[in-house]
Parts: structure tokens; C-alpha cells; sequence
């Protein structure tokens, strides 16, 4: 595909995307891809990454930002829906539930056949919402530990009646297609990135970037959300695998023109409905099990030491890291504080 025919399409989709008519009468189809958040805050990796570290430095630090998004080892999660109808949560909550297999976590979703509605006061881990309409609707979920603080922090657009949705031509929504969306959100919600957004996949030289806008723009998304939804991420270890993986559910299935590539870039990839087997592995690796420890009662009384909380040896390991970067005492420690002050509970 050559620049100039892509630029031909991209306008045509721009031009059409304007028309409130068209946005009216546009079918997407059933392949609807996320529009993950990053949260109120800011992107958490960025917001607490000082500009005046060192290249050197940058991937200390941010690794240390990158734990706090995961939940502990072991957690049960509460989680609550907003609305949708008795069948559309339980199917939601089935659905999710198969990350559970995998990783350490307790997805706490109350009766899994009448799965719990919120109760407005915030204590819940991850709070989900049907919207399709408004600033808010459409698939995304806020990343890890920054779901606890939002009040809807999981959406999942027009899956929330009994029956799954159809499209224009009368065909209903296939289970795989649900099953996906539950996959690839829930996935975000304990804390993983988009596959194709990894340093590792080469996407972020590959698309056009006005292509992109076009493609955000029929979907509705503003131009920023539409470029940080493609961004090449920071090489973190503690999200992204050593390889990356193409058929990961967190991979989109992207459409050719979006690439310098066209059909032959290596990010474009037929639609993953499914867990991969990369995906078990290294959710598993994310929330170990703990180990099974035999041990005998000591033959004497002792009295057990005071162990700073896992946040607390969270906040040391970042004040360590930016004293290491060579960042000013003051403002580590303003930085440090601010950092403490997210990872505390609502």
C-alpha cells in the first residue's frame, strides 16, 4: 500500500466519520476493539517517571511504577456490576471467571448466577457498566490496582441484556465474540498492556499515524485516546513477555491500512478469541502460587518482628530508585509521598 492511497482512504474515513449521519448508520461489526484506561490520574508509568532521568535510569524506575498495578499475590477481588440484566452479569462473570485458572486471584463476583450489583460506596475492586452511550461507553477497563478508586472503572458496551446483540443484518453476536471481550478487558483489569502496543511487537514505527486518528474517529474516540491506544509501551518486564505474542487475547486484530506494511506487517493478526497459551504462562508468572511450605512449630516462644506492608517496601523501592536516577532530595520525597498517596486504598 503506498502513502498516497493511504492517505486517500484516510480521508475518505475521516470525512465519513464527521457525518453525524453516517456515525448513525455505521455498523462496526462485532470486532470492536478497546479503548483501555489509564485512569483519572494519568498514565501511571509516565506520571511518576521524572523527566530528568536518565535513559540509563528510566527502566529501574519505571519498574518499580509498573508493580504497583498489579494486585497482590492471592487477593480476592470484590467485584460489583452497575446494571445489566441477571443473565448478562452471570454470563459476564462465567466468562471471566477463566483467568482464575491461571492466575492466583479470586474473582469475588457474590452468587455467580445472580452476580452482586454495586453499592455506591466504592469498596468494591473492580466496579463494571454496560454504557452505550456517552463519554464513558464502549469496551475499556482502567489497568490493575486503579480500578479500586474509580466508581466505573470496567465497561462492556451493549453486552448487558439477556440476549447477545446483532448487528444490521439480523446475525447475533457469537458466544467466542463475548467470551473475547470479557477475556481481553478482565485482562486489563489485572493489570496487563495491549500486545501489540509491546516494544517487543514493532508496531509503533509500523502504523500511519493519521490512519490511526481515522480509525480512533470512527469509533468515537477523541485523537489522544486514538494515539495512546497505539503508542509503543516502555520495555517493563513485569508486563511485557520476553517475546510477543500474536495471538494473545491483549493483541488487537488490526486492519492492513493502518500499516506501512499493509497485509505483509507482522502486526496485523487474524482476531484471537481465546487464551493463549503465552497468555497462562505469563499470568501465572504475574500471580505465582504461593508455595507449599511444611514447617515444624519452633521449640522456643518467639516474638514476630514488625515487616513493613508490601506498599510500604513498594514506596522504598521507588525513593531508591530516584535517588539512584540522581533526582533532587525534595522533590523524591514529594514524588515518593504523591506515590504512596495512589497506592493507598479509597
Amino acid at each position: 500500500m503506498t502513502h498516497a492511497f493511504c492517505q486517500a482512504v484516510v480521508a475518505a474515513l475521516v470525512l465519513a466519520a464527521a457525518s453525524p449521519a453516517f456515525a448513525q448508520q455505521i455498523d462496526m461489526g462485532f470486532d470492536q476493539p478497546c479503548m483501555a484506561a489509564f485512569g483519572p490520574a494519568g498514565y501511571p508509568l509516565n506520571r511518576f517517571l521524572p523527566s530528568e532521568v536518565s535513559e540509563a535510569s528510566r527502566p529501574k524506575v519505571r519498574g518499580v511504577v509498573a508493580k504497583s498495578l498489579l494486585w497482590p499475590p492471592g487477593e480476592t477481588l470484590k467485584i460489583c456490576f452497575r446494571s445489566g440484566t441477571q443473565e448478562a452479569r452471570a454470563r459476564v462473570a462465567r466468562l471471566a471467571s477463566e483467568w482464575m485458572q491461571h492466575a492466583n486471584l479470586t474473582l469475588d463476583f457474590g452468587d455467580i448466577s445472580n452476580p452482586r450489583m454495586c453499592a455506591g460506596d466504592n469498596h468494591e475492586s473492580i466496579k463494571i457498566d454496560f454504557l452505550n452511550e456517552g463519554p464513558k461507553s464502549g469496551f475499556w477497563s482502567a489497568i490493575g490496582t486503579t480500578s479500586r478508586k474509580a466508581d466505573h472503572s470496567l465497561n462492556l458496551a451493549f453486552l448487558g441484556q439477556d440476549e447477545l446483540p446483532r448487528n444490521r443484518a439480523g446475525q447475533q453476536m457469537p458466544m467466542a465474540e463475548a467470551r473475547r471481550l470479557v477475556l481481553h478487558e478482565f485482562g486489563h483489569a489485572l493489570g496487563l498492556f495491549h500486545e501489540h502496543q509491546s516494544p517487543k511487537a514493532g508496531c509503533g514505527t509500523e502504523y500511519y499515524e493519521e490512519a490511526v486518528l481515522a480509525f480512533g474517529a470512527l469509533r468515537g474516540w477523541p485523537p489522544e485516546r486514538s494515539i495512546q491506544n497505539f503508542r509503543q509501551l516502555a520495555d517493563v518486564p513485569e508486563f511485557n513477555a520476553s517475546e510477543v505474542d500474536r495471538k494473545s487475547i491483549m493483541h488487537y486484530s488490526l486492519p492492513p491500512w493502518l500499516f506501512k506494511g499493509g497485509e505483509k506487517s507482522p502486526c496485523v493478526v487474524a482476531t484471537n478469541y481465546q487464551l493463549s497459551d503465552r497468555d497462562k504462562e505469563f499470568i501465572g508468572r504475574v500471580y505465582p502460587k504461593a508455595p507449599q511450605v511444611v514447617a515444624t512449630a519452633p521449640e522456643t516462644a518467639t516474638t514476630r518482628s514488625s515487616r513493613p506492608s508490601a506498599q510500604a517496601r513498594l514506596v522504598e523501592e521507588y525513593r531508591k530508585a530516584l535517588r539512584e536516577a540522581g533526582v533532587e532530595p525534595a522533590k523524591v520525597e514529594s514524588l515518593a509521598r504523591e506515590f504512596s498517596a495512589s497506592l493507598a486504598r479509597p
